[in-house]
């Protein structure tokens, strides 16, 4: 499959000179994921930076791998499917509705 890589510490500033750009830290909020656990309560999870970059590196995808996504988006980790793919460049396959 022949595909685009983008490496992203190749990727200019999308800012004008003029502004100056966010300033991001390891600490800085990435995302919420919202979970029930084992408790069955849902909560939400603060997801920072620092956290989300390190278990992206402990991923062992490349560009030779192909990922099926198949967790339902209610799922938490259906994040994990989709962006330890992008983020370390395999293939994504995502399935039609119906599963196939």
């Amino acid at each position: 499959i022949d595909r685009p890589v983008f490496n992203i510490d190749q990727i200019e500033h999308a800012c004008d000179d003029s502004s100056d750009p966010p300033s991001l830290t390891a600490d800085c909020l990435s995302h919420i994921i919202f979970t029930s656990g084992s408790t069955g309560l849902p909560k939400g999870v603060a997801i920072r930076h620092g956290n989300f970059i390190a278990y992206m590196q402990t991923q062992r995808f490349d560009e030779r791998d192909v990922v099926l996504q198949l967790a339902s988006c209610s799922f938490d980790v259906h994040l994990d499917e989709i962006l330890s793919a992008l983020c370390r460049g395999a293939h994504l396959v995502f399935l039609r509705p119906g599963g196939h």
